[in-house]
């Protein structure tokens, strides 16, 4: 997990300085059926929102989703949370680094009514960082596309959702309102998408708003000129596709 100091945010062993690092609260409460922007990120500046709660204290179950809006054009992040009546729900989210003016939005589908509070923590930094989140948004083509290549100079640690570098994690959103299969590829430089560097023996079927996971397991350094390839069975509207980086010189 991450810590703060007065000024930094340090990634977990690593020790990696997040410049002019703060902590933002995220806060709604009963917000309405339908789209509520939670947080944009300002200027120069990129965030994590690293963790999310939501209580219910009375009433049906809270049903809805996280979105990210860009410039008016929302793109889901998950699968649909829901909380019942007297019971907080949490949970390390798993999203994208934002960059700026980035917006999160949650999409409530039932039960928003004057009972329901939500909380984000957000740890916010300058984003000249090397940690960021390579993705891919709009309608996804069909085949494999590059995601993701590691700079001339750099090298890149993969990190999962929790933004740890124990494993590293690839993600797709499907929107596109069908199934499609999704594969994710670590390529080394020179190399093509290939069985051998498949990150699962055979692609992932994903439902329409279901978000897949492609963990590496370890493996997840990757070289100057290596690269990420994701493959889909076809193309995928309003769908978004990510992987988090934290490029270091060579």
């Amino acid at each position: 997990m991450p810590t703060a100091t007065s000024s930094n945010v340090l990634i977990g062993t690593r020790a990696v300085i997040l410049p002019r690092g703060k902590y933002v609260r995220g806060h709604a409460v009963a917000p309405a059926a339908g789209r509520t922007d939670i947080y944009t990120v300002p200027a120069g500046r990129r965030a994590i929102i690293t963790n999310h709660a939501a209580y219910r204290t009375s009433g049906t179950s809270l049903v809805y989703w996280h979105e990210l809006n860009l410039s008016g054009t929302y793109y889901r992040l998950e699968d649909t949370r829901g909380t019942t009546s007297g019971t907080q729900y949490g949970s390390a989210p798993l999203f994208p680094i934002l960059e700026p003016a980035d917006v999160l939005t949650i999409n409530v589908s039932s039960g928003a009514v004057g009972t329901t509070a939500l909380w984000w923590d957000i740890w916010e930094f300058d984003s000249n960082a090397p940690l960021s989140s390579p993705r891919g948004v709009g309608t996804l083509a069909s085949g494999d596309t590059t995601l993701y290549t590691v700079p001339s100079g750099k090298s890149a640690l993969v990190l999962d959702g929790g933004y740890t570098g124990d494993q590293g994690s690839c993600f797709y959103v499907n929107s596109s309102g069908g199934s499609l299969n999704s594969l994710f590829h670590a390529v080394p430089s020179g190399g093509s998408a290939a069985t051998k560097n498949r990150l699962a023996a055979a692609a992932t079927s994903v439902t329409d708003v279901t978000r897949h996971q492609a963990d590496m397991n370890g493996g997840n350094t990757l070289a100057t000129g290596d690269f990420i390839v994701h493959n889909l069975s076809g193309a995928s509207a309003s769908s978004i596709r990510w992987t988090t980086v934290l490029e270091l010189p060579t």
